[in-house]
């Protein structure tokens, strides 16, 4: 069963807040090694809490790391292909931008002239970046409360920093 910290993330988590684990989260360099890493973690982690999510991190277009744990569908797919968006358009997190929306008070799909179809502002897609490079990829998660998806992404990311 999942505990729902949602609420907690709800009052916690600011665009502020979340642009400094952004900032923090910079890799000297990021490989494949480091996307197995990444993969044999969410193992661990869905072994420890029986999360029912979908882990992918793209490197560019390339799907370089897939994974999909029981309980979820198709449809997660779908929702990370919008979150990557959302990722690949502004060089942030997708929760960092509807954060910014909020905040600021303003429709962010008509501000982009995107569709929400094609993009989603939920928590979950979460920027690779490098120091020389800048945005090389995306880490993504679904199928947990958007708010839980995000914590999950930033924490596979920062866990990788971590080792």
């Amino acid at each position: 069963m999942i505990k729902d910290n949602s609420e907690y993330l709800e009052e916690y988590l600011t665009s502020e807040r979340v642009l400094a684990q952004q900032e923090k989260l910079i890799f000297s360099k990021f490989d494949l090694e480091e996307v197995h890493k990444i993969g044999a973690y969410a193992l661990e982690l869905f072994e420890r809490k029986d999360y029912p999510m979908a882990v992918e991190i793209r490197i560019s277009d390339w799907k370089a790391l897939h994974i999909s744990f029981p309980g979820t569908s198709p449809e997660n797919d779908w929702w990370m292909n919008r979150k990557s968006k959302v990722v690949n358009l502004t060089g942030n997190s997708s929760l960092y931008e509807r954060l910014l929306s909020e905040e600021g008070k303003y429709d962010w799909f008509e501000k982009k002239k995107v569709s929400e179809e094609d993009f989603a502002i939920h928590g979950g897609g979460f920027p690779i970046k490098t120091e020389k490079i800048g945005l090389i990829g995306v880490i993504l998660v679904s199928g947990l409360p958007h708010l839980m998806d995000h914590q999950r992404s930033e924490e596979h990311t920062s866990e990788l920093q971590s080792r």
